[in-house]
């Protein structure tokens, strides 16, 4: 049950998520495998009701045991971050299938987000 919302710093590394208290800090808080990711989405506010979840720039981060629900500070941003996120999710999943066209496909990531820490609020 979710009781109140706090703030931390998110880095997107290689093969994990991690997130620390403050951006000073050397130790994470929590660090999330991606292997462990199955998603990170926009969250859709209409789908819950509860006045907890209705904030701008919403999106999850969907793990087997726990959806971690993240604030941005703009849509922008959180954007970015789905991408960059599902990105690395299929990068860590080893060589993808080739497309329709026959190419593989292949994704990037945010240069920035594997080497500075970025301020969200989560829950």
């Amino acid at each position: 049950m979710m009781k109140n919302w706090k703030q931390r710093y998110f880095v997107l590394s290689e093969n994990s998520i991690s997130y620390y208290k403050s951006d000073c800090e050397r130790d994470p808080q929590r660090t999330i495998s991606l292997r462990d990711v199955r998603s990170a989405r926009e969250f859709d506010s209409s789908v819950r009701t509860s006045e907890l979840l209705r904030r701008d720039n919403l999106f999850e981060i969907v793990t087997p045991n726990r959806t971690f629900f993240v604030q941005a500070p703009s849509p922008e941003e959180m954007h970015s971050w789905i991408k960059a996120i599902s990105g690395a999710i299929v990068a860590q999943r080893g060589p993808a299938r080739s497309s329709a066209s026959g190419g593989p496909s292949t994704f990037g990531l945010i240069p920035c987000l594997s080497v500075r820490r970025k301020q969200w609020h989560v829950q």
